[in-house]
């Protein structure tokens, strides 16, 4: 959901008309869709930190850790292309 509202903003910016909102929105949707999967890094890392390896990225779970990282860096871009946005008309001294 977010990241097709990045896009619908992107191919039509006039759709609110408020820079402000749209960088409000944007950066809140971005930092929704990225706390999941740290959250899910976060117990991964707590869950493997009494061993001496990470045994929760093995060959099967490779796949869900690259799906978290995919979602973790598109919620990083949801939430620069929103403050880009946001401050997109501001000037410095004023």
């Amino acid at each position: 959901m977010a990241l097709a509202f990045s896009v619908l903003l992107h191919f039509r910016p006039e759709l609110t008309g408020n820079d402000h909102l749209n960088g409000y929105a944007g950066v809140a949707l971005g930092l929704f869709t990225a706390a999941f999967p740290a959250a899910n890094f976060l117990d991964m890392l707590l869950a493997e930190l009494g061993s001496l390896h990470w045994g929760a990225v093995r060959r099967a779970d490779l796949p869900w850790v690259i799906l978290n990282l995919a979602v973790l860096f598109t919620g990083l871009v949801i939430v620069v292309v929103g403050t880009r946005l946001f401050y997109q008309h501001w000037l410095p001294g004023m």
